[in-house]
């Protein structure tokens, strides 16, 4: 499992285990190719680094090509070009230059506003904010 070291970049082996459910010392195994994971190990490794089983494997050498399509991905590009159709919007952006200067209570109020809009998008921001 060759790849595993070179998908971790910033992340800690124990970070990588404890979200997989597995410990560290089995993951590191898989990460130094002493041990193979099953096969349900394997999925929930890929869809943790949001790679195919193939690239995990080695059968594919491009992580481009090894992307897997789901609805909730195609729904996060969908919120991306949308956010991105609102940065081009003047107003949006003098808005934004506002939250530098707001109280951590308004703050808190974006944050959830935002987290709101990505839940309509049907994002798990539990992976990405950890709530």
């Amino acid at each position: 499992m060759l790849k595993l070291k070179e998908l971790r970049k910033n992340k800690t082996q124990n970070e990588i285990a404890k979200a997989l459910g597995i410990t560290q010392r089995t993951y590191s195994n898989y990460e130094a190719g002493n041990r193979q994971p099953d096969q349900d190990t394997l999925i929930k490794i890929a869809d943790y680094f949001n790679v195919s089983v193939d690239y995990l494997l080695g059968r594919t050498e491009t992580i481009d090509t090894a992307i897997i399509k789901r609805p909730e991905y195609e729904l996060a590009e969908k919120f991306l070009q949308d956010y991105v159709e609102l940065l081009k919007d003047k107003s949006f952006i003098d808005t934004t230059k506002l939250y530098n200067e707001i109280t951590p209570e308004l703050r808190a109020m974006v944050l959830g506003y935002i987290v709101g809009l990505l839940r309509s998008y049907n994002i798990d921001t539990k992976k990405i904010l950890g709530y």
